[in-house]
This record gives structure tokens, sequence and C-alpha cells, in this order.
């Protein structure tokens, strides 16, 4: 079976939802499953994984490290060469239980076809006469001009960035439930309309998961870390920026965030 069939199968099935995989966790064994192909193995770089999950290299380590302690994948580690991967564990399971049975299709001009189908066979002659039906038909179309397409690279672009920053959002703050709705999607653009590269709103991110009050050290034990407080406006952003530099012990109730709620 091939990999992507398996892990594809494996992701929406209960037991990766009862695991609570993150966004990232998903991605990196997607794209594991696309490199082995029908392989039971592949060896890519960190940095190529990191590149196509759209994801720093320390973040693809670390996820890496958590498919490893959940017991999903196996990491053999060689000085100065890539990492060797395979899918185990549950993964495995699965494909063990996966039972799959298709017939051949037959070919459409085949005997085998025509009986399986009841459609009798085409003589060349009637091929003739279909070919001739279709050229009277279509030069009597009317020719019609290839409407004008627009480019949607940017857009698209922008798209990326803004799931990019959610997926960050969702495994920092551990919220992998979470959902990209409207509201959240608009907090993104706005901030990127404010002219915060994807890096200032991730150092943000990193500002209110190292930020105690935020994190539940108040005297509610209550979590303000959503994302629509951090991206609120550039004050929020500036202040959470700056908090990501400092130490947690630094943080302290004096100098706190004020008006977070």
């Amino acid at each position: 079976m091939q990999a992507q069939v398996l892990i594809d199968r494996f992701l929406r099935s209960d037991i990766s939802n009862e695991l609570q995989l993150t966004a990232y966790e998903r991605l990196i064994l997607f794209f594991l499953a696309s490199y082995m192909g029908r392989k039971k193995s592949c060896f890519p770089s960190i940095k190529a994984l990191s590149m196509n999950c759209s994801f720093s290299t320390s973040t693809a380590i670390r996820t890496i490290g958590l498919l490893e302690s959940k017991e999903l994948i196996s990491v053999t580690r060689s000085t100065g060469k890539s990492n060797h991967y395979s899918f185990k564990g549950q993964i495995m399971n699965l494909s063990n239980e996966i039972k799959t049975s298709c017939t051949e299709t037959p070919v459409a001009d085949s005997n085998s076809y025509q009986l399986h189908t009841g459609t009798p066979p085409v003589s060349e002659s009637n091929t003739n006469n279909i070919n001739n039906n279709i050229n009277e038909s279509t030069s009597n179309t009317r020719e019609f001009k290839t409407p004008h397409v627009v480019n949607n690279s940017n857009l698209k672009d922008k798209d990326k960035e803004i799931t990019e920053i959610f997926m960050y959002w969702q495994n920092v703050t551990n919220h992998p439930k979470a959902k990209l709705d409207k509201k959240r999607r608009n907090k993104i653009k706005d901030a990127l309309k404010l002219g915060y590269e994807v890096d200032d709103l991730r150092k943000a991110i990193d500002g209110c998961a190292n930020t105690p009050f935020n994190m539940g050290q108040n005297d509610r034990n209550q979590k303000y870390d959503d994302l629509g407080l951090i991206l609120r406006d550039a004050d929020h952003i500036d202040r959470f920026m700056a908090n990501a530099d400092q130490k947690k012990t630094n943080l302290s109730a004096d100098n706190l965030m004020a008006g977070v709620i």
C-alpha cells in the first residue's frame, strides 16, 4: 500500500483524533508519506521538511520528537547525514487491518468490456460516422474568446501566510482543535495590513506564551492567549513582541501587560 493512502486513512481515523495530533504533526506525517511513496522509509533533510511544511527547522525538529514520543514514527540518526524515517506503532497496525479488494477494470475497446457493460462492439464505419458528426457540430459552433483570468498568486501567498500564522499559534499555545474561523482570519489579515511580517506575528505569539499572566498565572487562573487578543491592535502586538525577548522570571506582576481581557 502507498504511504500516502495509509496516512490519509490514519489521519481520518478515530485513533488520530484520540491522539489529538496538532496541525504540525499532521503535516510532518503527510510529507513523510509523500517522500516514501511505495517505499517503507525515507530520508528528507530537516530543512526540506520545514520548507515543505512552511515552518521553521526548530518547529520541525520539535514536531518530529513529539511524533517519536507518540510512537508513530521511527527515526534513525546518523552524524553528517539526513535522518532515516519510517512509520511504526498504530500507523502500521492500521495498515495490517486494512483489506482492499478491487476488480480489474476492463479496457474500453476489449470484448470483456463489451460483455461487462452490455455495449455492442464499435465498427470502423460507425467510428467514422461519429467523427463526421463531431466535425459537423464543431464547425457550426460559435467561437468564444477565452475570458481574462486574474492572477491569484498574491492571494494564494496571503492565504498561505494566514494559515502559517494560525498553525504556529495553535502549536505554541496548545490549541490543536481550534478553528481558523472568519474572525481569526480577519485579525491575521489586519495585522499583516498594518505592515507586520510573518516573523513579527510569530514573535508576538511567543511573547504571549512567555507572559505568565496570560498563561494562567493570575487571580482567576485563566488563560488569555486567544489569537484575537494577541493581534487585537498594534499596541498589543508590540507589547507581546517585547515580552518575547524577556525571560519569564523578569516578567513580574508590576510589568505584566495591562488591559489584556
